[in-house]
């Protein structure tokens, strides 16, 4: 075989250099050609938009650079668009003839949410005193993320549906309760990564929610259906004005027949006000004691025990007491503030009608003598068109104290409650009447009975 002339070699070696030549420009033309600048395009050949979620972030320095190309490759993803349909009727009136005609118009709103993790910072550049950053993230590593997280929520609301159906089974409906509503959070979660996925591929049957929203609702209807409130205590009670803040009432709560434990249980007044809460033990009961707090003042005084159910009320108890007095007399004196003077006549008719209600009532001839000092703290002052349309508001302070015939003090105490009406005094005498002397009661005609049993 002969020898290759040099020259054909040469030749040969200069072809080479030539290609490889034409390939470093190409390379060089590929990243340097302003139409394939990442900075200008938002793009990179590496990274071809049908397999990567890419964008390009700028800021003033390179962190905020990063931080906006990794949130604006999540806006990308967890960007949706919800289209609202607005209808629009509109009459026109031609030759006498009137028609109604209507046109559509819609709007996108977008709305970004959801945690979207693995971006990826590809490059970074400066340029005139702005930083740029290029991120990317793989779709298919963002899609088979997005479906382990969307199984282990699966997964998680199933066993959460199970554990409130366990809960039922054994009773404990207020933990069916509490577990199905958590069960809400679990759904909407679920709904948030189905969102982000379906931005990369089309969902299917595997990232379906699997108990719906309306299931649950249903099974927490269900739950409240099932429960029953009666009074397990004596509805109607009369007792003696002393005695009040030692009554107690009891409910009773059942499910389906069976006691339920844990079930909330407010007590409201005639007014509607709530005024205790109480949990149901492990026989479905549930104690309520007023205390001081509950009305002394003669008459009936009735009030309504209802469920608490995920924020509203169902069912119902009622109870009442009467309040009967031991009556006490005493020689009762009132004085009131000198910026009172004008209304002390009202004053001092409510002074003595609020003793009366408390069992006490005035009397020239007894041996046990009350003080009553009253004066106010004036409050806010709503100013209408005319005197009947304006109002005072003013707490009532009253000093008491009670002596014996010698004019020793046996008991003293205070009290205060807020009262209104069309004008200061009035409104003194207002908050007089109604108001509660509580845990003063007992002590009070404790001392005057005392000084009544001396006085024989």
């Amino acid at each position: 075989m002969g020898k290759i002339p040099k020259q054909k070699g040469f030749y040969m070696k200069k072809i080479s250099l030539f290609f490889i030549l034409l390939l470093a420009i190409a390379s060089f033309a590929q990243n340097t050609v302003p139409g394939h600048d990442w900075v200008e395009t938002g793009q990179m050949l590496r990274y071809p938009s049908n397999r990567f979620f890419t964008a390009v972030g700028i800021g003033a320095n390179e962190a905020t650079a990063r931080e906006n190309a990794i949130v604006e490759v999540r806006r990308q993803i967890s960007a949706s668009i919800d289209s609202r349909t607005l209808l629009t009727e509109v009459q026109i009136t031609e030759n006498n003839r009137t028609t109604t005609t209507s046109q559509f118009d819609q709007t996108h709103i977008m709305a970004v949410a959801g945690n979207v993790e693995g971006v990826q910072i590809i490059a970074t550049e400066a340029r005139e005193g702005n930083f740029f950053a290029f991120a990317a993230l793989e779709k298919e590593r963002f899609i088979s993320h997005q479906r382990m997280k969307i199984t282990e929520l699966r997964n998680a609301l199933i066993e959460a549906n199970k554990q409130a159906q366990n809960a039922e089974k054994d009773g404990n409906i207020a933990l069916a309760l509490q577990i199905y509503n958590s069960t809400f959070d679990k759904i909407s979660a679920i709904e948030a990564e189905r969102a982000l996925l379906s931005a990369a591929t089309t969902l299917n049957t595997a990232d379906g929610v699997p108990i719906s929203r309306s299931q649950i609702s249903a099974n927490i209807a269900r739950l409240a259906a099932s429960l029953r409130i009666t009074a397990a205590s004596e509805e109607s009670q009369r007792v003696f004005i002393e005695d009040v803040a030692e009554l107690e009432f009891t409910v009773l709560v059942k499910s389906d027949g069976n006691e339920a434990e844990n079930i909330r249980v407010l007590f409201f007044d005639a007014n509607e006000r709530r005024v205790a809460t109480a949990l149901t033990n492990h026989e479905g009961l549930a104690h309520f004691m007023l205390g001081d707090s509950a009305p002394t003042a003669r008459g009936t005084h009735r009030f309504t025990a209802k469920i608490d159910w995920n924020g509203e009320t169902i069912g119902e108890a009622r109870f009442s007491y009467t309040v009967q007095t031991r009556e006490l007399s005493a020689r009762i004196s009132v004085s009131v503030s000198n910026d009172l003077r004008n209304g002390r006549a009202e004053i001092e008719r409510a002074v003595l009608q609020m003793f009366s209600e408390h069992g006490i009532t005035n009397s020239a001839t007894s041996c046990a003598r009350i003080t009553a000092t009253v004066s106010d703290t004036p409050g806010e002052t709503v100013q209408g068109v005319s005197a009947a349309r304006t109002f005072v508001r003013s707490t009532a302070e009253v000093l008491i104290s009670v002596s014996d015939q010698r004019g020793t003090t046996v008991f003293s105490a205070g009290a205060n409650q807020l009262g209104m009406a069309n004008q200061r005094t009035g409104a003194v005498a207002d908050g007089v009447r109604k108001m509660r002397l509580g845990a003063n009661l007992s002590p009070m005609q404790e001392a005057i009975r005392a000084v009544l049993d001396g006085c024989q």
